[in-house]
């Protein structure tokens, strides 16, 4: 059993190393000199590495400057990173001809497009798979062409399950491509989803490597950024850093301030902001209206630097249920959901202890 003194010893560390680590983040994306690079070593590069952040350090530092047990894992990372863009580029490419053919809109979420667009090069972005959002009355349509070009969703879940429970369907695609995530809702981890007529009316054409492809108005893209690292914990980093690279282009603050009141997600958006200030630097945080959500600030201490570093609310899934219910502009909402979770945590307990002294359905 680990005692309260070596807790408060691993605290400390993951502190050290995510103070070291923000001093950095805090100067991407211009170049890093080596008085920048204080402190970086094997182990605070291992945490860059978990949150898709090394390869950016990498690219905005001499190769000459950087320790080499940390030059080492660079190119690793470099390798797996370059590996996995394969992946996701075959899938990419057949996923949205086939989707394109058909006359079917869609949207490129995160990933890939947002790699292409902003970044320059897709291997700098990790991404595990290929995000593609379409209208939510298009879905069953989407799924046929799909399929025809070799996506298959799992045969034993219904579709009308996934309507009612999930917001998207993972497909696994062809040998040597990565899956793809087609979305028909968005952000339904906090309790709301946004209007999918509104986005897609907003939508414009542009160019995203050397396709014309539907793409968020930057107003939305930011919104949907912002909520979606909140539901994530913002782990990995990476879809804060995100938000940082999203903020060199025009964004209407004012507008997308509207339109997360308009979808109720204005405390997720004004924590991630907070959140993405802290760790990047980004000042948008301080341009947001000081009346930022009471629940937002009040969730702060679950998103100390620990916590983050150590990914802790990806492993440990119960840290969702009080960050979820602060985060969420509807209270009444957010305690019918966390009720919700928890009846299900108890049924599905009672389901492994007593087995068939309890309905089946409770083990679902």
């Amino acid at each position: 059993m680990i005692s309260l003194r070596s807790a408060r010893a691993a605290w400390a560390r993951l502190a050290e190393r995510g103070e070291v680590l923000r001093r950095i983040l805090h100067v991407l994306p211009a170049k890093l000199e080596r008085g920048d690079l204080a402190g970086l070593d094997e182990s605070v590069a291992s945490d860059a590495a978990t949150h898709g952040l090394l390869v950016h350090i990498a690219a905005a530092t001499a190769p000459a400057a950087l320790d080499p047990s940390v030059a080492s894992l660079v190119a690793s990372t470099r390798r797996q990173l370059g590996f996995q863009a394969q992946r996701v580029k075959r899938s990419w490419d057949l996923a949205l001809a086939a989707l394109q053919a058909a006359g079917i809109d869609c949207l490129p979420l995160k990933g890939r497009g947002l790699a292409l667009r902003l970044y320059g090069d897709p291997a700098q972005r990790f991404c595990a798979d290929v995000e593609l959002f379409v209208r939510p009355e298009s879905l069953g349509f989407a799924l046929e062409v799909l399929a025809g070009a070799g996506f298959r969703k799992p045969d034993w879940i219904s579709l009308d399950y996934y309507r009612q429970a999930q917001h998207h369907i993972l497909l696994t695609g062809p040998a040597g491509s990565a899956p793809v995530e087609l979305h028909f809702a968005l952000l339904s981890g906090l309790g709301r989803r946004l209007d999918s007529a509104e986005i897609f009316a907003r939508a414009r054409l542009s160019q995203v490597g050397g396709s014309t492809l539907l793409t968020m108005t930057p107003e939305d893209e930011l919104v949907y950024l912002a909520a979606h690292a909140a539901v994530h914990g913002f782990t990995p980093l990476s879809f804060l850093y995100d938000l940082k690279v999203l903020a060199t282009t025009p964004i209407d603050l004012e507008l997308a301030l509207a339109r997360s009141r308009s979808a109720r997600v204005f405390a997720a958006v004004s924590m991630a902001l907070s959140v993405a200030e802290h760790w990047f630097g980004l000042d948008w945080a301080q341009r947001w209206p000081a009346e930022r959500h009471l629940s937002a600030r009040c969730a702060g201490p679950l998103f100390a630097d620990p916590l983050i570093l150590s990914a802790a609310h990806s492993r440990h899934k119960r840290l969702s249920w009080p960050s979820g219910f602060l985060l969420t502009d509807d209270l009444g909402d957010a305690a019918s959901r966390l009720g919700h979770n928890a009846a299900r945590v108890a049924k599905r307990r009672a389901r492994r202890h007593l087995g068939s002294w309890v309905p089946s359905s409770w083990g679902d």
